[in-house]
């Protein structure tokens, strides 16, 4: 009798357990505002050293920057499906297969100058004072927003010490 007594206190303790995690990730998990990741906005402005000013101008800049390229992402997803489409026509007009490879070009050049002018429009946001630590910030944003290569193109990792 005791142990049908636990056994059923676990399945509850189990489902109220289940029930939490599903609550926690349908509604806290998203009240996370769903721009830059947190760390790259740490390190522009730690590293820039903004003043409440700037980091009010700087967080509208990124909520413009992030609506624009969820924009184009959205376009883009609409683009490539009617680009992959074309293998079910039976004659594939070669003319249509162009003007969509276009599209996709397009869009992400559109993406790659609205990028540029997000981060003039943060280097313009600088005092003189912070316009050299903006060049030094530079390389490490290119590390961070740049596509990284396969891990199959990477060169084999040093070994030191033979």
């Amino acid at each position: 009798m005791k142990k049908e007594k636990l056994l059923t206190l676990l399945v509850i303790l189990l489902l109220l357990l289940n029930i939490s995690i599903i609550i926690f990730f349908v509604f806290i998990g998203h009240e996370r505002p769903p721009m830059g990741p947190p760390k790259v906005d740490k390190l522009i402005t730690e590293t820039l050293n903004l003043d409440e000013k700037q980091i009010a101008r700087f967080n509208t800049m990124k909520r413009e920057h992030h609506h624009q390229m969820m924009q184009l992402d959205k376009q883009y997803v609409e683009v490539l499906q009617q680009y992959f489409e074309l293998l079910n026509v039976k004659q594939l007009e070669n003319s249509s297969k162009d003007s969509l490879e276009n599209m996709v070009e397009k869009i992400q050049l559109q993406k790659a100058q609205i990028t540029f002018r997000h981060f003039q429009e943060l280097k313009s946001l600088c005092r003189p004072d912070q316009i050299e630590r903006f060049q030094e910030l530079i390389p490490e944003l290119s590390k961070i927003i740049l596509p990284h290569p396969p891990k199959s193109e990477l060169p084999p990792p040093r070994r030191e010490g033979n």
